[in-house]
């Protein structure tokens, strides 16, 4: 089973796309130390432009999910996941990071990741 699906929420809805954000916060996802992880970018109504500038400056390929009509983050969010779970299998958990995150350090991601397998959480 996978560990988790890493859900990057994107949107265009307001026409204000902060794509240079979005790429530096997509790239600290994938630097980090934790494998068994699956990114997906859930990007609601972007802009063509906006998903072509991402797709150039990411530094490795990410899983898009590329959602055409105006929904709340909550329905994008949980169709992702189920675009996750079509397109790799189960994951043992599933984390929504919004679009004006930065990582700080490498380690981000494995730290929640171990807190979550240390007992029942969100429940």
């Amino acid at each position: 089973m996978n560990k988790l699906a890493i859900v990057f929420n994107t949107c265009g809805i307001s026409g204000r796309e902060a794509v240079q954000q979005y790429v530096n916060g997509i790239n600290s996802i994938i630097d980090q130390d934790i494998e068994g992880c699956e990114i997906i970018i859930s990007s609601c109504l972007n802009s063509p432009e906006a998903i072509s500038y991402v797709q150039d400056n990411i530094s490795r390929k990410v899983t898009f999910n590329l959602i055409k009509e105006k929904l709340p983050v909550n329905v994008t969010f949980n169709h992702s996941c189920l675009v996750a779970r079509e397109l790799f299998g189960e994951f043992g958990g599933y984390l929504y990071i919004d679009s004006g995150i930065t990582l700080r350090t490498n380690k981000d991601i494995s730290i929640l990741y171990d807190l979550l397998q240390k007992g029942r959480h969100a429940l």
